[in-house]
């Protein structure tokens, strides 16, 4: 939310999407909700969130982008490349620099 939030001018040029459910813990939308409100993350957040959310039932997206843990940042490029994985710090530097560069052109 926190990068989300702070990159509101840039939304156009960046979307996140936020995979769950390696574990199989929650394999539809209504049990995800269910799990995220018993831990307390709705509320922590206050709000709906405003980025897509997807489940990964069969674990081949966490296989594909290397997902080992959570959270897990990965940073994919508009052609679908993957640009980095990391730390929200540097998803933030790298959209800096992104940003830097289309005011240069």
């Amino acid at each position: 939310m926190k990068l989300w939030d702070e990159h509101k001018d840039q939304q156009d040029k960046f979307a996140i999407i936020a995979i769950h459910n390696p574990h199989k813990q929650a394999p539809t939308f209504e049990k995800l909700d269910a799990l995220l409100e018993s831990r307390g993350t709705l509320k922590k957040w206050g709000q709906n969130l405003p980025f897509t959310v997807a489940l990964d039932n069969s674990g081949e997206t966490v296989k594909t982008y290397g997902i080992e843990a959570y959270p897990t940042q990965v940073l994919i490029d508009p052609d679908g490349n993957v640009v980095a994985g990391g730390s929200e710090h540097m998803l933030e530097q790298k959209l800096n620099e992104l940003k830097e560069a289309a005011e240069t052109k």
